[in-house]
């Protein structure tokens, strides 16, 4: 698997999928932290750091949480999520099959299930396992993939954008294109200049990656 190298507070998991920090802890604890968590390969999920008392939670986490989000937007029960994540992780052998290229091109939302395609059909992923006859591709497409079909980069204001989250730089921080600068610094330096191209001009960045970061931090604020 792909060596990730950023972990996330629950307000940085906010921040990036802009999102109320409350919802996000919600959903953490919901989701990641339910008696079947070791079927769900949960144990490598969240990490204590030396000095800290707070869980971090990994990069793959926070692709999952996308997905999840997703979702439960679509009218996805909960339940019918976590089933579908631990009949996939056992299919796939991967603690995070909602953060694997090869899953989320097959799965669609039927109704109010999860299905995932099959060369034989569609299976109802409700813990059952039932044939029936898009929904992630376009999430997809937010994401960069490695050779081993795991996420490496998330995107989350669309690949059309350049706000980055890249696991191997800066600890996971969202970042501005191929600069190690914070969206928050260019934000905070437009709020105070209140010019768009004097902050472009003092970074040495173009006009349309400062409106990304201000774009980025006024949607998590």
């Amino acid at each position: 698997m792909t060596e990730q190298k950023g972990y996330f507070r629950v307000a940085d998991l906010a921040q990036i999928m802009r999102l109320p920090t409350h919802t996000v802890r919600s959903w953490v604890k919901k989701y990641w932290h339910q008696a079947d968590q070791a079927a769900l390969g949960q144990t490598t999920a969240m990490v204590k750091l030396d000095g800290i008392d707070q869980p971090y939670y990994s990069f793959l986490v926070l692709i999952e949480l996308v997905v999840y989000f997703g979702l439960r937007e679509a009218g996805v029960p909960p339940r019918k999520i976590s089933a579908a994540h631990r009949e996939l992780s056992l299919e796939y052998e991967t603690a995070h099959p909602f953060a694997h290229r090869l899953i989320l091109d097959k799965i669609e939302v039927n109704g109010n299930d999860i299905s995932f395609r099959i060369a034989e059909g569609t299976i109802i992923l409700n813990g059952k396992k039932q044939f029936n006859l898009p929904f992630l591709q376009n999430f997809s497409r937010q994401i960069d993939f490695g050779a081993d079909f795991i996420a490496t980069k998330f995107w989350p204001m669309g690949k059309d954008h350049t706000i980055v989250v890249d696991p191997s730089r800066r600890f996971g921080a969202p970042l501005v294109g191929n600069t190690n600068i914070y969206p928050e610094t260019l934000y905070q330096m437009y709020q105070a200049e209140g010019s768009v191209a004097v902050v472009a001009n003092l970074y040495e960045v173009d006009e349309a990656e400062v409106k990304d970061a201000i774009a980025f931090c006024a949607a998590a604020a």
